[in-house]
């Protein structure tokens, strides 16, 4: 066993069960003004990074998207992932004209798969389904601080810790959609929009 694996396999035994707050997602929708960020002159928002946020697992607090899986010869065809590392993250994203998009050598729209595994992707063909920003409440009413990715009203994702395409440690991630159910290894978390 390598000693990253080890030290990972330690880690995750040894984290007690971090309960996800009971929350009630809130579509806000695609336009630009629900992100954060909003620039009313440009009509833009971002730019940002996706942040773990609330999570059942070992995720360090911090760490943010970064590019996973890329397609060979296709630039703008790749997976998103949320790096181990809070200083390894690099994706940005931005909202420009109600399309959420994310920047890996160009700004390519952000969808999740059309398959039952719900992987975001960044993808420039058609198809997958379009994320929207949502408001997270709390059981007595509260709006939790933040805003969280999510698709149709799930903001809900499922995690699992991989060694990526580039050798990198990551968090693969799938949204978790109807009676989706975690697979092996996977563990729940939400993911934020976070502006430096």
């Amino acid at each position: 066993m390598r000693p990253f694996s080890a030290l990972y396999a330690a880690a995750l035994a040894a984290t007690t069960a971090n309960a996800l707050p009971e929350v009630r997602p809130v579509q806000l929708g695609s336009e630009c003004h629900n992100y954060p960020a909003f620039n009313a002159d440009t009509g833009e928002a971002g730019p940002w990074v996706l942040w773990a946020a609330d999570n059942d697992g070992p995720v360090a607090s911090g760490a943010g998207s970064d590019v996973s899986r890329v397609s060979d010869g296709a630039s703008a065809r790749f997976q998103i992932s949320i790096s181990v590392e809070p200083t390894s993250a690099k994706l940005a994203l931005k909202c420009s004209n109600g399309t959420l998009l994310a920047y890996y050598q160009e700004w390519t729209p952000v969808t999740r798969g059309s398959d039952d595994k719900a992987f975001l992707l960044a993808n420039n063909r058609q198809g997958g389904t379009a994320m929207q920003a949502h408001a997270h409440f709390l059981a007595d009413g509260t709006q939790q601080e933040g805003v969280f990715l999510g698709s149709g009203g799930k903001t809900t994702w499922a995690y699992k810790y991989q060694i990526g395409q580039r050798g990198r440690k990551e968090f693969r991630i799938r949204l978790l959609v109807s009676s989706d159910s975690l697979e092996e290894g996977e563990f729940k978390g939400f993911i934020r929009f976070f502006t430096r």
